[in-house]
């Protein structure tokens, strides 16, 4: 009997413990306000207190390059453009098309691959290239939605699909959350950083879908780094053909405006993160989730753990932490869960900081002199 009475006694607790437990999200839902103050990169003012930059390595804006629709005929070219300057760009990719009757356009599987080990993101553009919306009954949208993911992560594996670029510009963000972390549209404004809109974030063109509104001159004098709207925000170009155009004269042209803008976004390293489109997408909502728990710190050691409300099987992207230190601190040992972790000490105005690199929700963190 008090055998029996014990065991509904755990099973109880067990219960409740699952009820009180935290659900880890998928994604985040739409940002009725903004998240978060925003503000300019800041320097922590007392010792030991951890801040979560912006974005990673404490740069000041963020950008994606991502190319929709395949385009084979322009592998060739990003991949040279991507050597050179050094940045990763995402392929959405309309995964029916892939190795069917024109490959010249849509590729097969293994140029897809390729990208992948060069170092690039190939991501979800639907199966077919319809119209994803509203009218579009469940089951058909898991077969574009569920049904190009699983090609994609079938046909080249060790690449996850967790992003999807809906086609047209319009999709359905209550159904495609369920299988993404993340969705591009292609409204061509900036996100802002503090209420991006995760399941259906801005994109567009240099010249298009407003983006010239915002941007001014994009190469010398890139107003969304300064506009109050989109300061410090995430912007991301999309782009179809770029060396195969039409005729020679749009080839060229294009070539030399997208050229521009990439010999603009180089110098602006110190500035801009450029990274792929779930990248920056894992890192944005880890980010806007996390919570600093159990600081201590003493003269010589900082401890704290620090936690998020994203699905931990998933959002593995390591977040960038401003510490202030002593000026005592020379030589910094960092480790999280007991295992070394990437950190730099950096001087500012005077002053001693660390930069760390931290996945939430993977031990606690300690800092030693």
């Amino acid at each position: 009997m008090i055998k029996k009475i014990l065991t509904i006694t755990c099973l109880a607790l067990c219960i409740s413990l699952l009820a009180e437990a935290p659900k880890q999200l998928m994604n985040l839902p739409v940002a009725k306000r903004p998240r978060f103050a925003l503000k300019d990169i800041s320097w922590p003012q007392k010792y030991g207190q951890p801040e979560v930059c912006l974005w990673k390595n404490d740069k000041y804006a963020a950008l994606s390059i991502t190319v929709d629709d395949n385009c084979k005929p322009d592998h060739k070219w990003w991949l040279k453009q991507c050597k050179e300057f050094g940045f990763p760009i995402t392929w959405f990719v309309i995964t029916d098309k892939v190795g069917g009757k024109n490959k010249s356009f849509s590729g097969t599987w293994n140029d897809f691959a390729k990208l992948v080990a060069a170092g690039h993101s190939v991501q979800s553009h639907s199966a077919s290239h319809g119209r994803t919306n509203d009218k579009l009954g469940n089951e058909k949208l898991r077969k574009e939605y569920e049904g190009s993911k699983n090609a994609i992560e079938t046909n080249i594996p060790g690449n996850k699909c967790l992003a999807i670029a809906y086609p047209w510009g319009k999709g359905k963000p209550k159904f495609a959350k369920k299988f993404f972390i993340a969705a591009r549209g292609t409204v061509g404004t900036p996100n802002q950083a503090n209420r991006i809109n995760y399941m259906n974030t801005s994109g567009g063109h240099l010249k298009i879908y407003m983006i010239d509104s915002v941007l001014g001159n994009p190469i010398e004098n890139p107003k969304w780094l300064a506009r109050s709207y989109y300061k410090r925000g995430w912007l991301t170009l999309l782009h179809h053909f770029v060396a195969s155009g039409r005729t020679p004269e749009q080839k060229k042209a294009s070539i030399a405006k997208v050229r521009a803008f990439l010999e603009y976004a180089s110098k602006n390293k110190v500035k801009l993160w450029i990274d792929t489109f779930v990248n920056v997408a894992k890192y944005g909502q880890e980010r806007d989730s996390a919570k600093i728990k159990n600081l201590k710190a003493s003269p010589d050691k900082i401890s704290f753990n620090i936690t998020d409300d994203m699905k931990d099987d998933i959002f593995d992207m390591p977040l960038t932490l401003k510490i202030r230190l002593n000026k005592n601190w020379h030589k910094l040992n960092a480790t999280q869960g007991n295992k070394p972790i990437d950190s730099l000490i950096i001087k500012h105005k005077g002053s001693t900081y660390a930069l760390i690199q931290v996945v939430p929700d993977k031990g606690d963190i300690v800092l030693s002199n």
